[in-house]
């Protein structure tokens, strides 16, 4: 929420309400409607098929901003996020209106509500968060598919601008494989958004392809450059990164597709993506991985308990176990599962028909587990039960275990060893050279 003041007259407040069913700026115009003696009401500042907000994972988030004279939004249009401001208008559209984003573009057109315009800047970024604003100075963090993420500064009255990554790319623009959007029939029919990275070299049918799915579950795949995905597509390999259904960036609608599904329409969706590049003769059906970390691994897991396409998996620091999780978990999270999977206790049976430890018999194909010791969201003995009940049943199985690492690895020489170990333990199961 923003204070945002008018002149000679006490500030409203601003909020993203996704009542509309996209999280949409909307203003408590209060002075007016207590002067009239009324009950203040929502108004919404411009209405658009597009998300104004992100799941609120930790304090301090935000996607807009007051900088003394302009309000500033990210926007997010079909999984990629704009920076802009809200200008007010004499003769915008008529109250109740929808301004719909065309899809495809490199840059959004202003686009106009009652009263307001969204006007975007001229920047090349489109992975943009914590917008921070003050005195006509714009700070966020901001990447694209070939910058890195870093500090960008802009003066939101001129649009100029300047990005200072946290690191330099390694890698030449010509090396970078950048996402093209896919958009394919998911769980239950539905069209469902993923970003493909082609393999250097180019698309052809015999690549081996890599599927991802992002963490949280309710988080996005994001399009800012990703170093990791980098290391696969150098090496041959075609990546799909899945939006599932539940995913945040298209709408509440395309988020609620997960209640009370989690390990059903995510690993669906995967499967999904997956048997769309193959059927588009991208990607090599008999040489297809899954990897994910987290809520992502759990994903993993759960599309290979599904059986179908997926020839090899792996997993970060993955949930095995929901009912394990339900009891544990740490306070920030406590009853999320309630949303996702249903309520604790009173759904415990569909807690352990989703929990991959207790259907490990479903699983044929090799999985390679990464861990760290210290992991307070996603206990050590999760992974350790899961791998021993795959290596019991003669599963090809590898775990890695590292001391000091939590719930997310931070060492980079770490995160190193996971990537060789996991394009190794592929290479060997998926008779790659």
């Amino acid at each position: 929420p923003l204070w945002v003041p008018r002149e000679g007259q006490p500030a409203d407040l601003v909020v993203s309400s996704d009542r509309s069913g996209w999280w949409n700026l909307e203003r408590l115009e209060a002075a007016e409607a207590l002067a009239a003696g009324e009950d203040p009401a929502w108004q919404p500042l411009l209405p658009l098929q597009a998300e104004f907000g992100m799941p609120q994972w930790v304090y301090g988030m935000a996607t807009s901003a007051w900088d003394g004279q302009v309000l500033v939004a990210a926007a997010c249009f079909e999984g990629r996020w704009r920076l802009g401001r809200l200008v007010e208008t004499a003769g915008a559209q008529e109250a109740g209106a929808t301004a719909e984003f065309v899809p495809e573009r490199s840059q959004p057109s202003a686009q106009s509500g009652p009263g307001f315009s969204w006007q975007p800047y001229d920047l090349p970024f489109d992975d943009l968060a914590a917008v921070v604003a003050e005195r006509g100075l714009l700070v966020a963090i901001a990447a694209s598919p070939s910058d890195p993420a870093g500090l960008l500064e802009l003066d939101t009255a001129s649009g100029r601008w300047r990005h200072t990554p946290a690191a330099a790319s390694p890698l030449a623009a010509m090396a970078i494989s950048c996402p093209e959007p896919l958009w394919f029939e998911g769980h239950g029919g539905l069209p469902t958004q993923a970003w493909y990275y082609p393999p250097r070299g180019g698309i052809h049918p015999g690549a081996p392809l890599l599927v991802r799915g992002h963490s949280g579950p309710t988080g996005m795949a994001r399009t800012g450059l990703n170093l990791a995905i980098q290391f696969w597509t150098s090496r041959g390999w075609g990546v799909v990164d899945v939006n599932y259904g539940g995913s945040t960036g298209f709408g509440r609608a395309y988020r609620e597709r997960l209640d009370g599904r989690w390990g059903v329409v995510d690993g669906a969706d995967c499967t999904a993506a997956a048997a769309a590049l193959v059927a588009g003769g991208r990607a090599d059906g008999r040489r297809i991985a899954i990897e994910g970390g987290s809520a992502a691994g759990f994903t993993v897991l759960a599309a290979l308990c599904g059986g179908g396409v997926f020839r090899a998996g792996a997993c970060r620091y993955a949930v095995a176990d929901l009912e394990g999780m339900a009891r544990h978990t740490h306070r920030f999270e406590a009853r999320y599962l309630d949303g996702l999977v249903g309520p604790w206790p009173e759904a415990a049976a569909t807690y352990r028909e989703r929990s991959p430890l207790l259907h490990a018999d479903r699983i044929g194909v090799p999985v390679i587990f990464f861990q760290g010791l210290e992991d307070a969201v996603v206990p050590p003995d999760q992974t350790e039960r899961m791998a021993l009940a795959l290596g019991e049943r003669g599963i090809p199985v590898e775990v890695h275990l590292f001391p000091g690492e939590g719930h997310g690895f931070r060492d980079r020489a770490v995160q190193q060893r996971v990537l060789e170990a996991t394009e190794a333990f592929f290479r060997r199961h998926l008779d790659l050279p």
